[in-house]
């Protein structure tokens, strides 16, 4: 799912029915953009190690394309939940 920049904080997905654990610790997420829509999907950034606990940012389908600067803090950790079918998108964090 997660393709790394060679930054190692920018993470590139385009899969459904996927997750990752993007940073252990605090840190910021920065920016979200949404490229490709899919269908019924749905993407969403955790301050947790799973895909439980504190939701920092949430995005659906019907939200369509976005680039938003989040700035969201996160203590736990950086975790993404992916569901649906195909959205593609980049999230940055540091």
């Amino acid at each position: 799912m997660a393709n790394r920049e060679s930054n190692a904080n920018t993470t590139y997905f385009d899969a459904s029915g996927d997750a990752a654990l993007l940073k252990t610790g605090a840190g910021v997420v920065g920016k979200l953009i949404i490229h490709t829509v899919g269908t019924t999907a749905v993407v969403i950034l955790y301050d947790a190690l799973t895909a439980t606990g504190n939701i920092l940012y949430s995005w659906v389908t019907a939200d369509g394309k976005i680039e938003k600067n989040l700035d969201a803090r996160f203590t736990t950790g950086l975790y993404l939940q992916i569901t649906g079918t195909t959205p593609g998108g980049i999230v940055t964090w540091s």
